[in-house]
């Protein structure tokens, strides 16, 4: 949940004045357990670190990724709403300083898409990010540091993207086809024929076949 909803129920369409009370006070108990979470956190990183440990071992490994979250957030380098949220997208965006984390929460994350010749752009939620817009948009380096690119770095890893996958479909392209009574060559592959996949191959035929490939 984006942290701009906390505030702004007046905005949404088709609520009537019952429904719109009701949901202020159900954003309202979000907010105040996101406020608990976060005392929640301080008090947790303030236990002594062997006490969270002898915890944590006698914890189910299921949970066991929340005392890491929650270590983050009461250390001050984890959003509290992150805390809540699934996904590598999320998961990056936990790398990054707090205050970005607040921001990119709030105003959401500028994606780049191609449209025509052209590029547009749209605001998208972490939460939702497809695996395709995480890999364009966070860029992980080798250290495990971690940046959002902006809208012109988009742009490149897009262009330079589609350019990899037009030299990619040439080099396919290039590749010998291969016609024989019980199989085919075409793009570095084998293509079986129905009389072979009922009756297999034998040697003679699978040299032949290796033969073919490697011509």
């Amino acid at each position: 949940m984006n942290t701009h909803l906390l505030t702004d129920v007046q905005s949404l369409d088709g609520l009537t004045k019952e429904h719109a009370a009701a949901l202020t006070e159900i954003l309202t108990d979000v907010r105040g357990s996101m406020e608990r979470l976060a005392r929640a956190a301080r008090k947790w990183v303030e236990l002594p670190e062997k006490v969270r440990a002898r915890i944590v071992d006698q914890t189910a490994p299921s949970f066991r990724d929340f005392w890491q979250r929650l270590e983050k957030v009461g250390s001050g380098t984890l959003h509290p709403q992150l805390a809540t949220v699934g996904g590598l997208a999320a998961r990056l965006l936990g790398r990054l300083p707090l205050e970005d984390q607040a921001r990119y929460l709030s105003e959401l994350i500028p994606v780049v898409v191609a449209k025509g010749r052209g590029w547009d752009q749209k605001l998208v939620d972490v939460a939702v990010m497809s695996e395709d817009q995480r890999k364009q948009v966070f860029k992980l380096a080798a250290d495990g540091s971690v940046t959002v690119r902006d809208v012109e770095a988009q742009k490149a890893y897009l262009a330079d993207k589609t350019a990899r996958r037009l030299l990619q479909n040439e080099d396919m392209d290039g590749l010998k086809k291969i016609d024989r009574q019980g199989w085919r060559v075409e793009k570095g592959r084998v293509w079986l024929k129905e009389p072979l996949l009922e009756s297999g191959l034998n040697r003679r035929q699978l040299e032949r076949m290796l033969a073919d490939l490697s011509d």
